[in-house]
């Protein structure tokens, strides 16, 4: 059955508050899932206040989701999270200035052949000379 509005406001709430999406809080939102269209089946218009108090609120739901959990093993896995995402703001900021260098070194180059006189320049009045 297609999902009304107010049970998609309600999960993506709780998506929201959960700051990591692993294989077990996927399940738990596959859970949550299953039972909003179940109270939808039931009451066909439902809306968000109906899923809030069947339910709970979604931060309430989400803070006893984690009450629950094991909390060394979601720390170490926001630990890791914050960990790529460092290496990866650092890897862009390296190839930034890489190629913000290059760019640099590149635009200096041209500027310097610019500034350069030609050897000899040949004009429309002159006859190009035949080199023997």
């Amino acid at each position: 059955m297609k999902k009304n509005k107010a049970e998609s406001k309600y999960l993506k709430e709780v998506k929201t508050f959960l700051p990591i999406h692993s294989h077990k809080e996927k399940i738990f939102i596959q859970h949550i899932a299953s039972e909003l269209e179940e109270i939808s089946n039931q009451r066909p218009n439902a809306d968000y206040e109906v899923f809030c108090k069947e339910l709970g609120h979604p931060k309430e739901i989400v803070c006893g989701y984690f009450e629950e959990s094991d909390i060394q093993s979601l720390i170490s896995r926001l630990k890791i999270r914050t960990f790529l995402k460092r290496i990866i703001v650092i890897t862009l900021v390296i190839i930034l200035l890489t190629f913000s260098l290059k760019h640099i070194f590149f635009y200096k180059a041209y500027w310097e052949i610019q500034q350069l006189d030609p050897p000899y320049k040949m004009t429309n009045d002159q006859p190009s000379q035949d080199i023997r």
